[in-house]
């Protein structure tokens, strides 16, 4: 794999994450069994992902880092929602309402992280373009 490539690993948190979403959103009548069978394989995706994560910021700037973004995001709000879903059926899951604030962090902390490594990224082919 080449390495400007490699960031785009953590797109993998994202394709569960969006089906729990887009689910969550989309119906009315849940399936708690469904619910609950999304929710687990997003989180080992989304932690997997986390645990590789020192490993890719360890590499250096490629516009491929706006692979954090999305799937971080995502990951959280189908958390935030299924914690909704949970606490509105009676089912509530203790430790989700931290679950969530974590992943809301982390997935903040990510987009800033991104923002400002473009930006110093677009100003320093900025100056470079400048002293030709």
């Amino acid at each position: 794999m080449l390495e400007p490539t490699i960031p785009t690993i953590a797109i993998f948190a994202a394709p569960a994450s969006l089906c729990l979403a887009g689910y969550m959103n989309s119906f009315e009548a849940k399936s708690t069994v469904l619910v609950y069978i999304l929710f687990i394989v997003a989180q080992v995706l989304y932690w997997g992902v986390i645990l590789y994560l020192p490993k890719l910021l360890k590499l250096k700037f490629y516009p491929g880092y706006s692979a954090f973004t999305f799937p971080l995001v995502i990951s959280g709000l189908a958390l935030k929602l299924t914690n909704g879903f949970l606490t509105k059926t009676g089912n509530p899951i203790s430790f989700l309402p931290m679950l969530v604030t974590i992943e809301e962090i982390i997935a903040a902390a990510a987009c800033i992280y991104v923002l400002v490594r473009y930006l110093k990224f677009l100003f320093a082919a900025e100056e470079v373009q400048l002293s030709k």
